[in-house]
């Protein structure tokens, strides 16, 4: 009897198995893919990272550690997620110390007077899809989530894209782990408007959630012997934010731990130069200033090893390739003249920038301050017809005229008119070493069109190869690249 009944029961559990088995898959291939792509990386490591970096969008697009990793060896990860509020960092760090056990752990404190335990739930899938299914995101959603019937879709991801179907592109069926470990840059240049300052003494007296979930972190983290670097990412302030950064000046000192508040640590970035938005985020000239300034810190005070020459974290050196790779492809793609000024803040670049001589449109503020950021001054142009070459493999800069050359640690640089379209031709010449018949190999012109008020010539100087040409039809309102045709 009893054998009858496992009979029975047998093709009814295949076919359950098969029911789940197929609708995980499904539910893999319709899900968005932007969580998963995001934490790969994360997942993917064996080996324990160093520091850990949680917040809301401003720390996503401010701390970029594959910069940390090339300049200081630090293994980190960028865990923040648009909109996050301090409850969510909570939730989101505690899953994280169940695959690593980091040194640091750097926490930014923007959103912590919201009372919401999440920011919107479009928003909440970024920092939630990757998640296993486990005792722990059953718990979050649990607390996030409560009675919500919206839980679900964050426990069982067939539920929320099942309908996506008709949206499903071959990227679904192969996705890619990102290149900016976490991170996530903003490409874009706004001017602020309004920005306003407050001294330390003016603050908000936060209670509530927020602070509950902060000193829930921190307590967390020092249970594990964890350090904590509280930070306040900078960014244009029209409506008083830096009241809410004052107030967590209290918390570092109860817990007595660092705090960079940097409202209060101008000027570290330029708000004419390093702003996404005109209120909110940073572009990536802005976050390469904050990356270093945090790097630099953390090197300092918590004693994080530099691990570039340790050969468990050798796939580190291939995956900072990928990374720089795409963002020399950030730059090539650029269409306007403004973000692609912004992007030679880069230090891995150094860059040759001829611009229109007396050009009326050189006086524009933004212009004129993305030039500066680089290291040129737009007065450098009011006259004189020139190409200023940014060497940063010597930290110099060369002015070099209409018909000069100069010997740069690129190679030879020069600047000749096209007496046939009257426009400039940029040469040059790489230093191979080798004898004058070879070294014509070397040579390579770049020839300006009639129409740009700009040329720019860049090099990955790590590489001593070019590795864009661009140039730009340029006015007081707008600028547009000049693609060959």
């Amino acid at each position: 009897m009893i054998k009858k009944r496992i009979k029975r029961l047998i093709p009814f559990l295949v076919v359950l198995g098969l029911t789940v088995a197929g609708l995980s898959y499904a539910s893999g291939i319709t899900e968005r893919k932007d969580s998963r792509n995001k934490y790969a990386d994360f997942y993917a490591q064996k080996e324990d990272f160093d520091v850990l970096f949680i917040g809301q969008s401003r720390m996503l697009n401010a701390v970029f550690p594959m910069e940390l990793w090339n300049d200081y060896g630090i293994v980190a990860y960028n865990l923040a997620g648009h909109g996050n509020r301090i409850p969510t960092n909570y939730w989101v760090l505690k899953n994280a110390l169940e695959y690593t056990t980091p040194k640091l752990v750097v926490l930014d404190c923007g959103l912590v007077k919201e009372e919401e335990k999440t920011g919107p739930l479009e928003q909440l899938h970024l920092s939630v899809d990757h998640i296993p299914l486990s005792r722990t995101k059953i718990a979050m959603m649990e607390d996030l989530l409560g009675d919500s019937k919206k839980k679900q879709d964050f426990l069982w991801k067939f539920s929320t894209y099942h309908n996506r179907w008709s949206e499903v592109v071959q990227e679904d069926f192969t996705p890619h782990s990102g290149v900016e470990k976490g991170a996530e840059s903003r490409v874009g240049v706004a001017v602020p408007k309004i920005h306003r300052e407050f001294g330390r003494e003016e603050k908000l007296e936060i209670e509530g959630v927020g602070i509950e979930y902060l000193e829930k972190i921190i307590e967390e983290c020092q249970r594990r012997n964890i350090e904590v670097l509280l930070t306040y990412i900078p960014f244009p302030d029209p409506t008083g934010w830096q009241l809410e950064s004052n107030a967590v000046w209290e918390i570092a000192d109860k817990y007595k731990i660092n705090y960079l508040d940097f409202h209060t640590l101008f000027p570290q970035i330029n708000l004419d130069t390093d702003c996404y938005d005109p209120s909110a985020h940073l572009n990536p000239s802005g976050g390469w200033k904050i990356t270093a300034y945090l790097g630099e810190y953390i090197q300092k005070n918590y004693g994080i090893a530099d691990q570039r020459e340790n050969p468990l974290y050798s796939k580190w050196h291939q995956d900072y390739g990928t990374y720089r790779q795409f963002k020399w492809e950030n730059l090539r793609t650029q269409e306007k003249l403004e973000n692609y000024l912004m992007l030679l803040y880069d230090r891995n670049l150094s860059f040759g920038v001829w611009m229109e001589p007396g050009a009326q449109w050189l006086k524009t503020s933004t212009i004129a301050e993305l030039l500066a950021n680089i290291g040129i001054e737009a007065e450098d142009y009011a006259w004189e017809n020139s190409l200023i070459f940014v060497d940063r493999t010597k930290n110099r800069v060369y002015r070099i005229r209409e018909g000069d050359e100069q010997n740069t640690g690129l190679g030879k640089i020069g600047m000749r008119i096209n007496f046939d379209t009257a426009a400039m031709i940029i040469t040059w010449e790489k230093n191979s070493g080798e004898t004058d018949e070879k070294q014509k190999q070397y040579a390579e012109e770049f020839l300006m069109d009639q129409q740009a008020g700009a040329g720019i010539l860049v090099f990955d100087h790590t590489e001593d190869e070019p590795i864009n040409f661009a140039q730009f039809m340029v006015d007081y309102v707008s600028s547009e690249r000049i693609r060959p045709e």
